[in-house]
């Protein structure tokens, strides 16, 4: 056995290489990847979906008042010195509505609010 020892080989195992989805290397890779991709989403979604409303609610009259103030500056009408025009919220329009009623009907009716305004007094006073 020893003569031919240097001729004989052994056979040689064919081992099928895996899928690439198969492979542990890309495996951990997706692990990763997909760790990323929804910390990432999850960022996003708190950006988006909590802080953006929240520092709009607290923002707005903010907004509302440099508006405001630019159109007091001198800035043409309807549109502030700085800032384009912003669409209204719906309590703002309410308010307007509200405030051009009461406008309406002190006009109309002065003693109904001077009646108003005597019963509030008295309220405030007893």
């Amino acid at each position: 056995m020893q003569v031919n020892s240097q001729f004989a080989t052994e056979p040689v195992i064919e081992i099928p290489e895996l899928p690439w989805w198969k492979q542990p290397d890309n495996i951990e890779l997706a692990k990763s990847a997909g760790k990323n991709l929804v910390l990432g989403g999850l960022a996003l979604f708190l950006m988006l979906g909590v802080l953006r409303p929240m520092l709009r609610r607290f923002l707005g009259p903010m907004q509302a008042a440099a508006a405001q103030s630019g159109a007091a500056s001198g800035a043409p009408e309807g549109q502030p010195a700085t800032e384009p025009a912003k669409a209204r919220t719906p309590h703002d329009t309410r308010h307007q509505e509200n405030m051009k009623y009461a406008q309406e009907s002190a006009v109309q009716g002065p003693q109904m609010v001077a009646m108003l305004v005597k019963s509030w007094m008295d309220k405030k006073d007893g």
